[in-house]
């Protein structure tokens, strides 16, 4: 993550709109990013658009007998319909699905340590 700016909204509500800067593949990207679903403490859902895609992050957070289990989901959906369009996502949507799980992977990470750190472990 380079940088992350509020553009709407106090605290995290639905509604709570940021832009979100990271590196990826070598170049910076920029991201709004809103939350669309809150059910405190164990769910939410954040939603994002971008050249043409609808993103949809989701967490959930589910007790267990060691602590507590982050699930994340990921989707991602084109608003063409167009015949090139689907092509270019048959093309290229292998690499997306492998840098995605990167970043994943890295924010569960990133979210697993400040949890470690909040608890004092």
């Amino acid at each position: 993550m380079i940088r992350i700016e509020r553009l709407a909204g106090e605290g995290y509500a639905v509604g709570t709109k940021w832009r979100e800067t990271r590196k990826m593949m070598g170049k910076e990207a920029t991201e709004d990013m809103w939350v669309t679903e809150v059910e405190a403490p164990s769910r939410t859902v954040v939603k994002a658009n971008s050249h043409g895609m609808n993103y949809t992050s989701g967490f959930t957070l589910k007790p267990d007998a060691t602590g507590t289990i982050l699930e994340m989901y990921f989707s991602g959906e084109s608003e063409s319909t167009s015949r090139i369009s689907k092509i270019f996502t048959a093309i290229f949507g292998r690499l997306g699905a492998r840098v995605t799980r990167k970043f994943m992977a890295k924010d569960l990470e990133d979210i697993a340590t400040k949890a470690e750190r909040l608890a004092g472990k």
